[in-house]
């Protein structure tokens, strides 16, 4: 005698598939909410830090601790920093088409920066580059050919030291407000009065300077000792990275095709001393930092923009070209 299934003893394969579905959606939306608490949670414990220790080194160099802190909670959080630069951004353009001076006292139209701009102009055709080689290479050489480049262009000479009030005034007149931390005082000191050594880094040969007084004081050990307060002049010569690139690409490029031409030719005693030159200058210029010094910038800027929450960096070759704090 045979026996009838049950049909609701066993469940169907669509049955099955549709549990099957039902379930995974389920672990599905599970998995997203818990990783969407864990990133609010994370976010709110990494702000909180942030702005602690903004609010602290702020009370360190004066300022105000709340409100700074609340700037290095938009600094910290990408997309936080784009609502709020949306928010202001007609604030923003109406003060930018009228400046003012702290004071009041005088229109940034008719301010005069105090303090002149050694210039630079292109030696890309008038170095010794094969002495510039002879500088070296390595960590106890870092900055010497470009120290020698800087020295030529006449860009070792002292910033203009001022006031806070007139770095303010300076920026008012469309300079650009940078600070640099610093290892030590003493450094800080020689920057505003001393010999100029240039530093190195990832983008090049220069000294780095950032618009994020929060991360300046990063590396200034939260010591306002160590923080350098200083603008760009509004008449310094600056270039884009990008399009500091494209230049440099064309000089190697055309460094290299006259190495390919002459190493075509016979070996002689002139060949490898011009074959020597070419090689010097393509090491040379082969920094960005160099390349910038010799063509006669004084600075050049390299990054994001502010309505990304990314403020640029900055590269400075020629010291005159700033104006630092007392």
């Amino acid at each position: 005698m045979s026996v009838a299934a049950d049909p609701g003893s066993r469940p169907s394969g669509d049955r099955v598939a549709a549990f099957t579905l039902r379930a995974g959606f389920r672990v599905f939306i599970s998995s997203v909410l818990i990783d969407l608490c864990r990133g609010i949670r994370d976010r709110v414990v990494k702000l909180s830090a942030a702005g602690d220790a903004v609010a602290g080194a702020s009370r360190q160099v004066g300022g105000d601790g709340a409100h700074d802190a609340v700037e290095g909670f938009v600094r910290e959080d990408g997309e936080l920093g784009r609502m709020v630069g949306a928010t202001g951004k007609e604030d923003s353009e109406a003060s930018a088409a009228a400046p003012e001076t702290p004071d009041g006292s005088e229109s940034a139209s008719h301010y005069s920066v105090p303090g002149s701009i050694v210039r630079g102009r292109d030696l890309i055709d008038d170095l010794d580059y094969r002495a510039l080689d002879g500088a070296g290479y390595g960590i106890n050489s870092a900055g010497r050919a470009l120290g020698e480049i800087n020295r030529l262009q006449g860009f070792d000479g002292l910033p203009t030291v001022v006031s806070y009030e007139e770095i303010d005034r300076i920026v008012a007149a469309g300079g650009v407000r940078l600070y640099r931390g610093v290892s030590e005082t003493r450094y800080a000191a020689e920057f505003k009065s001393g010999p100029y050594f240039p530093g190195t880094g990832q983008y090049g040969e220069g000294t780095y300077a950032t618009p994020d007084d929060g991360l300046a004081l990063h590396y200034a050990d939260y010591d306002s000792e160590k923080l350098l307060r200083m603008v760009l002049k509004p008449d310094a010569k600056v270039v884009d990275y990008l399009d500091l690139y494209h230049e440099q690409q064309a000089e190697l490029s055309s460094i290299s095709e006259r190495l390919a031409e002459i190493r075509r030719g016979e070996p002689s005693p002139e060949r490898s001393e011009r074959e020597e030159e070419l090689e010097s200058r393509y090491w040379q210029v082969y920094d960005r930092g160099k390349f910038a010094a010799i063509k006669g910038y004084d600075a050049f800027a390299v990054g994001g923009t502010e309505e990304a929450g990314m403020p640029r960096e900055w590269i400075i070759l020629n010291r005159t070209a700033l104006a630092v704090a007392r």
